[in-house]
């Protein structure tokens, strides 16, 4: 692939491949929170990814069949539990001071699962993950990615020999001053995960409005819920993240979970390398200024994400007081 584009990893359909975590840099703290999600390209909008996973979605035999899946067994250096955040995204906790992590994903849609033409070149998609220095943070102190193409019953390992082919033949051709090896990007055994310099985009994660149905209520909580844990109980810590879904049916303005503000701390973002199996060359930033922030009270910091019947997109809500008339003071229309 030519060294101007990014690189593109080849999988296969369901097929785990190995991702780790490590600190690089700096002294870490005891538990970090890394959220793991298959994402489409930085072209397509909130509202186009929404649709085109509810398309996925409405042409699976289970409502219940993910995006992206976990391999408990052969995932190692986790703390506790790993969390199923939504279809297309898990979270893992783990602590830097005592290893890296190692975490086996399989991916559950195909390239080409977004269109119902045969013969349409399929849609490279993002394997994205976001690190959080604190799992009651919502900052993220890292995000990397790397572009992946899924195929189906070994086609990976077929792309990666035409691809192979290719390129000798464009040695055997090649011609000008510059190097061929200088034009294209070299076959790794890992891929690279490049480092995203925006931290503030909230992700698009896509759970089927049943899963909606049953998580939308007026008590407070964190979104993630022990019963749709993969392996056992966690730690109580629950995964702050914004959540884009298909569209419930009940009726207006929903009130979706509790989701903490940002928590002031002291903070030193860290170096992390992410690195994958076919996966991942080191990707590195260094540390941000030390700055002093006061932390609301406990008591005072509630933020409801809601949208009315017509949207398709949570918008955060900040409740002060967090009391009823706090929520029946709280501006909607300029949240």
């Amino acid at each position: 692939r030519p060294r101007s584009k990014h690189n593109v990893n080849m999988l296969n359909l369901n097929l785990p491949t190995n991702l780790r975590c490590r600190y690089s840099s700096g002294r870490p703290r005891s538990k970090h929170n890394s959220v793991i999600m298959l994402m489409f390209r930085e072209e397509k909008s909130p509202e186009d990814e929404i649709k085109a996973w509810q398309f996925w979605h409405s042409r699976q035999h289970s409502v219940k069949q993910r995006i992206l899946d976990a391999d408990t067994k052969n995932s190692v250096g986790l703390v506790g539990c790993i969390e199923e955040v939504s279809h297309n995204a898990i979270a893992v906790y783990w602590n830097p001071l005592e290893s890296s992590a190692k975490i086996n994903v399989a991916v559950q849609c195909l390239s080409t699962d977004f269109s119902s033409q045969k013969g349409v070149k399929g849609l490279p998609l993002h394997l994205q993950i976001d690190t959080f220095e604190d799992p009651r943070d919502t900052s993220v102190c890292h995000r990397g990615y790397c572009q992946i193409k899924v195929f189906c019953d070994k086609g990976a390992e077929r792309k990666t020999r035409d691809e192979e082919r290719r390129a000798a033949k464009r040695k055997m051709t090649a011609t000008g001053r510059k190097k061929l090896d200088e034009l294209y990007h070299p076959v790794v055994d890992r891929s690279e995960f490049y480092q995203m310099s925006d931290l503030m985009k909230p992700p698009v994660l896509f759970s089927p409005s049943e899963d909606i149905e049953k998580l939308t209520s007026m008590d407070l909580q964190f979104y993630g819920h022990d019963g749709d844990s993969l392996s056992g109980a966690s730690d109580n810590v629950k995964s702050p993240f914004l959540l884009h879904a298909n569209k419930p049916t009940t009726p207006t303005l929903k009130f979706h979970n509790h989701f903490p503000p940002d928590v002031n701390t002291d903070k030193k973002d860290p170096s992390i390398i992410m690195d994958g199996s076919l996966v991942g060359n080191m990707s590195e930033f260094g540390p941000q200024i030390k700055r002093q922030r006061m932390t609301p009270p406990l008591n005072e910091r509630v933020m409801l994400y809601v949208r009315q019947d017509n949207e398709d997109i949570y918008t955060p809500l900040h409740v002060v007081p967090p009391t009823t008339v706090g929520l029946l003071n709280a501006d909607y229309g300029e949240n």
